[in-house]
């Protein structure tokens, strides 16, 4: 069987193109077996004006009014009467800030299947954003930032609301040599803390695609180091996710990620439905992927 994709944005985010049955289209010609539609959720108020928005039909509404998630789970639902042999799996990217937990209990009342939680900004900053990066570390120093960061994880492991965490070093993508030189190197200190306590919540690792093929990165989110770690520690459950934005980038570079993942020390990946572990794809059960993806 393919290896699933836990990382899927349709045009429901405003960042991402191709419709729902655009996705499953594509999966099911090529042979794919489960995917999890994973639209961007942000609730910050501070950023609302830029990404707190997802597009219905064309027409863009606030994220926070909760209206949306209807349609967005029916359009699921009516994908998956198409096309039966493939596994949709309903769920949400959740950016983290400090005040997020008060904000999210209204979608939380949803039939989710895996709720994904990401930290991209710090102070309100898209960290990985080289403009708002800059802006960043011209008021805050390396400590604080890295403390910060650290802290919103964990924050977000501990809450007991998500299912798995997005490309935890997600900020090497700056192009800013500080973050490599400095913010890299100290996260480094708090990752064992932090893996331990996905381990004990025993929500999921991701490992994400999308760091090689849009950011021309030699490793995905996190390397090789950082999974290496992981496993060393006792951590299991993981997932793949391609982080797609149109549907030609699904399942892209699993292949590699494959190869990543059992020179660290893992089995196999996990899936999820209603929240909870479902089942364990081991490695030697999958097949490699023969998609029609532009090189």
């Amino acid at each position: 069987m393919k290896i699933p994709d836990y990382h899927v944005h349709p045009d429901f985010s405003l960042d991402a193109r191709g419709k729902i049955r655009d996705y499953v289209q594509f999966a099911q010609e090529n042979g794919l077996e489960e995917i999890c539609f994973t639209t961007h959720l942000d609730l910050d108020p501070v950023r609302s004006s830029k990404e707190g928005w997802v597009r219905v039909n064309g027409t863009k509404i606030p994220n926070r009014d909760p209206s949306w998630v209807e349609k967005y789970l029916e359009e699921i639902e009516n994908a998956g009467k198409l096309f039966p042999d493939l596994k949709l799996k309903k769920g949400l990217e959740v950016d983290f800030f400090p005040g997020v937990l008060d904000r999210i209990g209204t979608f939380l009342n949803f039939p989710w299947d895996y709720l994904l939680v990401s930290v991209h900004c710090i102070n309100h900053l898209a960290v990985a954003h080289d403009r708002e990066g800059a802006q960043l570390i011209s008021i805050m120093d390396p400590e604080t930032i890295t403390r910060q960061f650290s802290k919103e994880v964990k924050e977000a492991i501990k809450s007991g609301i998500f299912h798995g965490i997005a490309h935890l070093d997600y900020f090497k993508r700056q192009a800013n040599p500080w973050f490599q030189e400095k913010f890299l190197a100290l996260i480094k200190e708090e990752l064992e803390e932090i893996l331990l306590l996905l381990k004990e919540q025993k929500m999921a690792l991701e490992i994400n695609a999308r760091a090689m093929y849009r950011y021309n990165l030699k490793e995905p989110f996190p390397g090789l180091e950082v999974l290496s770690l992981a496993s060393s520690l006792g951590v299991e459950i993981i997932t793949f996710g391609s982080d797609s934005h149109n549907p030609l980038e699904l399942e892209k570079k699993f292949d590699t990620l494959a190869q990543l993942a059992m020179k660290a020390g893992f089995k196999g990946v996990y899936t999820f439905s209603g929240g909870k572990i479902e089942r364990w794809i081991p490695f030697t059960q999958t097949e490699p992927l023969h998609l029609a993806h532009p090189s």
